[in-house]
């Protein structure tokens, strides 16, 4: 499977077709937090055109994704793969083509320890955990720095 990423515009059903691929509140806790809560709305993902991104395998919608300046570095934020995609390896391209979109640039990214699918994607891509920049109790902050060799 191929993953095309593609600049996400805003929609009304963007927020029900997110959240129809979390099962239950733990699920959209652990992906976005603990202050988003169900029947979310595009203001409350901070949306802007340009910083939101939508991943497609043969033109259908299987992957999110966010990307904004945060603590001098690009931060990844809302990353999810549509359930019934998961396990293909998809995690991995997205993140991937996420990156892709600033090669020179450090990211950061908020994750829960228990999601242990989501670290071992970004440990292999290069991610190293540094919690200072944490951004609320019980996630882990890593980064990768992609600066251009010099």
């Amino acid at each position: 499977m191929t993953l095309v990423l593609s600049s996400l515009l805003a929609s009304p059903s963007l927020c029900r077709t997110l959240e129809s691929w979390l099962q239950g509140p733990q699920a959209l806790e652990r992906w976005a937090g603990p202050n988003l809560k169900a029947g979310f709305e595009l203001a409350d993902l901070g949306f802007k055109e340009g910083q939101s991104y939508a991943g497609f395998v043969n033109e259908q919608w299987v992957a999110f994704g966010q990307i904004a300046p945060r603590h001098g570095r690009l931060h990844l934020s809302r990353l999810i793969i549509r359930p019934d995609f998961r396990g293909y390896g998809l995690g991995n391209q997205w993140v991937r083509a996420l990156l892709s979109t600033a090669p020179t640039t450090a990211f950061g990214l908020n994750v829960y320890p228990g999601n242990q699918a989501a670290v071992r994607c970004y440990q292999r891509l290069g991610f190293i955990k540094d919690n200072r920049y944490a951004q609320h109790a019980g996630v882990d902050y890593y980064w990768l720095n992609q600066a251009a060799p010099s």
